[in-house]
C-alpha cells in the first residue's frame, strides 16, 4: 500500500487520525516513520474491514429474518374488549373460546360474527368443560 493509499485510509477510519499525525510531528517524527507507521495501521484497518464484512452480512441476514419471525409471531390480545381495534395475528379470548384476528378488527366487530364476505375472527379452540372425576374413570 502506498504511503498516500494508507493515509487515506488511516483518516478514513480514526476520526481524530489528522490530529495523531500532527501530534506525531510535533515529537519529531519523521514523514518517513509516520508513514510507516499508517502503512501498518492502514493493512490492519484493511484486515479487519475483510474480516467484517462477512460478519456485517451474515448480521443483516438474521436481522431481516427475525423480523419476518416476528411478524409471524401471534399477539397476545387478552380478553375481547369491543372499544378496542385488534390487529391480524392478534389472539383473545372471548366467551369462553379463543379466537385470532384474519385482519384489521374495528372496534364492535366481535369474535364470531361475520361483516362482508369473511369473518374478522376465526376460532382457534372451542371452551370445554372437564368432566367430573367419577366420569373420567
Amino acid at each position: 500500500m502506498t504511503p498516500e493509499a494508507a493515509r487515506a485510509t488511516f483518516l478514513k477510519h480514526i476520526p481524530d487520525g489528522a490530529d495523531f499525525i500532527a501530534a506525531n510531528k510535533d515529537l519529531g517524527a519523521t514523514d518517513a516513520a509516520i508513514d510507516k507507521e499508517l502503512c501498518r495501521v492502514a493493512d490492519i484497518l484493511q484486515l479487519a474491514e475483510e474480516v467484517a464484512r462477512p460478519l456485517h452480512d451474515e448480521v443483516a441476514k438474521l436481522t431481516k429474518r427475525v423480523a419476518e419471525l416476528e411478524g409471524k409471531a401471534l399477539t397476545d390480545g387478552g380478553i375481547y374488549r369491543s372499544e378496542l381495534s385488534y390487529r391480524p395475528r392478534e389472539v383473545v379470548t372471548s366467551g369462553g373460546q379463543l379466537w385470532i384476528a384474519r385482519m384489521n378488527v374495528l372496534p364492535g366487530q366481535k369474535p364470531g360474527t361475520v361483516i362482508g364476505d369473511e369473518p374478522p375472527w376465526r376460532m382457534l379452540t372451542k371452551s370445554y368443560r372437564p368432566m367430573p372425576a367419577k366420569e373420567a374413570a
